[in-house]
């Protein structure tokens, strides 16, 4: 457990050691992780389970697993470029310029010059008229 001296800060992708190994998911992953396991059981998750998928299925912008699953494919071809983080908020957030994409994602701001940021959100466009 990261103690609270930890300094953790997205605008660097600076986290605490208990994000260190984890996989970043997009909101829509978490969502179909949770309808899998709700399909899968008849067991009682209590609560917390229940408002968390509440708000993955609420925010998931995808419902469709194939979907989810191309979406993933098509942002991790930028994983040279772009660290978990970066790439699963441009996921979730799905912004559509550049000016937009720094603004929510402050780390990117570095990045700009040794990325092609507009084709990432060329990519993501690609997939829009699915989200719900």
């Amino acid at each position: 457990m990261a103690s609270m001296d930890d300094e953790q800060d997205a605008k660097t992708l600076s986290f605490s050691a208990d994000f260190l190994n984890a996989e970043p998911l997009l909101i829509s992953e978490v969502a179909i992780l949770f309808e899998h396991r709700l399909d899968t059981t008849d067991e009682n998750f209590g609560d917390v389970f229940g408002k968390t998928y509440e708000y993955v299925a609420q925010f998931g912008r995808y419902k469709d697993k194939e979907v989810v699953e191309e979406i993933r494919k098509a942002l991790l071809r930028f994983s040279d470029k772009l660290a978990p983080f970066e790439i699963v908020q441009l996921g979730n957030l799905c912004p559509e310029t550049e000016d937009e994409a720094v603004s929510l994602i402050p780390s990117l701001k570095d990045k700009v010059d040794t990325i092609d940021l507009n084709e990432v959100l060329a990519e993501l466009a690609k997939y829009r008229k699915f989200a719900n």
